[in-house]
């Protein structure tokens, strides 16, 4: 949050999650739609594979799979430097941030190697804790009003088009990673169908809300008048800063502590994420066979899922090995994954929009074509806000920048290609892509 009052929109940041909410939610409209009639695992893959064909959706697939990676690199140089600061504030060793990451990695990948009820489970718990933190934390600030009132400015449209109100709405979206992953656990779900397509409507909707509200609240705890610039002063500690002003140093011990649980879900989220899309790269016969592994007792991608852990302690094993810095890891790859994340989201709902196209009309098919070509329209409109501001979503040389973009184009056209050479060539194999009959 604290990013996107200082980057973006400044006060506009609690309307901006609001656009964003409905936005997604008519994505996840259509994205649930495409879950009752694809009855196969492998989200984005397999749905753009049902809707724009298979060469777009092997290409798809590879774009995520980086796109998931990158991110989860970012996030891997942010938790250390979050728990760098937070061992460092309670007295304990300063040592490099890689250290910290390390730890991030062994439990994520540790958690992501098991059944995927004990992930759950796990997840469940944290965000149990760290959503009743912060509605604790939004009724004081609230009730107590701040140094200048509860101002509901944060709402009108002269603030919502202040500063860079199309750099905030692409860093929003990162926010709301994650929701998707419902259809990826298609074959671990029962009645997957029904269920993916509730939970991504309610996904969307809570996390819009939550992030709505304790913006809001971050916002009137400073002071609506003082709030961007105290944030630019201290970018990582604002919410902190309002915490223990409002509630006291001892909530905020607790919130330092519930921010790393957050950090390591959301490395667990991903993990998640990206072995499943390996393990069905797998079963269909585009990555090796042995990385479409079972588990004989957890039932888990276990091979899959040690390949994920292997390239994430790689990456960020080179990250260290240059000497970067913790700070500069998160904001040049959680920046960088914004643009393809937001393709990948447009590319999903254009091919809702292509598949409902193709199916007798009802009303409930002409509600999945509505939602998915407003969804379409925005998600197109926000990939290219994210391709005009490079230079604001990702930090490094303007050679890293165009370097990122054509490796991103490049892994996307890839899959393309090769989806089109086994055509000609293995068309048993590429009648199994998106786990399709020829």
């Amino acid at each position: 949050m604290s990013i996107n009052i200082a980057y973006g929109n400044g006060l506009g940041t609690p309307t901006t999650f609001l656009v964003i909410t409905v936005a997604l939610a008519l994505f996840a409209v259509a994205f649930g739609g495409m879950a009752q009639y694809v009855e196969r695992p492998g989200s984005f893959y397999a749905y753009i594979c049902a809707g724009l064909g298979k060469p777009v959706g092997l290409g798809a697939s590879f774009l995520t799979l980086l796109a998931y990676a990158v991110l989860s690199l970012g996030f891997y140089g942010y938790a250390g430097v979050a728990t760098a600061a937070f061992v460092i504030r309670e007295g304990g060793p300063d040592v490099q941030w890689w250290v910290w990451s390390l730890f991030f990695w062994a439990v994520v990948g540790t958690l992501g190697y098991l059944r995927i009820d004990i992930s759950a489970k796990v997840l469940g718990v944290a965000l149990f804790v760290e959503v009743l933190a912060v509605l604790i934390f939004d009724a004081v600030v609230f009730a107590k009003g701040g140094p200048e009132g509860v101002s509901a400015t944060v709402f009108t449209p002269d603030q919502f088009f202040s500063g860079q109100v199309g750099l905030a709405l692409v860093l929003a979206i990162l926010f709301f990673v994650g929701f998707e992953s419902t259809a990826i656990y298609r074959d671990e779900t029962s009645q997957p169908g029904r269920t993916i397509s509730r939970a991504s409507i309610v996904s969307v909707v809570l996390i819009g809300v939550f992030y709505t509200i304790t913006s809001w609240a971050v916002i009137t705890g400073l002071g609506t008048s003082q709030a961007v610039k105290a944030v630019n002063d201290d970018l990582a500690g604002s919410f902190f800063t309002v915490s223990e002003r409002y509630i006291g140093a001892g909530f905020n011990d607790v919130t330092s502590v519930l921010l790393l649980t957050s950090i390591a879900a959301s490395h667990l989220g991903l993990q998640n994420m990206m072995s499943r899309y390996v393990f069905n790269l797998a079963k269909d016969g585009i990555l090796p066979k042995p990385l479409a592994s079972v588990h004989g007792r957890h039932d888990s991608p276990h091979i899959a899922s040690l390949t994920t852990s292997g390239a994430m302690l790689l990456g960020a094993g080179v990250m260290a090995a240059l000497g970067m810095k913790g700070e500069d890891v998160y904001s040049w790859f959680a920046g960088a994954s914004s643009a393809p994340i937001a393709f990948a989201l447009s590319l999903t709902s254009l091919a809702a929009l292509a598949f409902f196209a193709r199916v007798q009309s009802s009303a409930a098919i002409w509600r999945y074509r509505i939602s998915a070509a407003l969804a379409t329209a925005f998600l197109l409109l926000c990939v290219t806000i994210a391709l005009m501001n490079l230079p604001s979503l990702m930090g490094g040389s303007a050679g890293f920048r165009n370097g990122t973009l054509i490796g991103f184009s490049g892994v996307f056209i890839v899959g393309v290609v090769l989806a089109v050479v086994l055509r000609a060539r293995r068309p048993e194999i590429y009648a199994r892509i998106g786990r399709e009959e020829a």
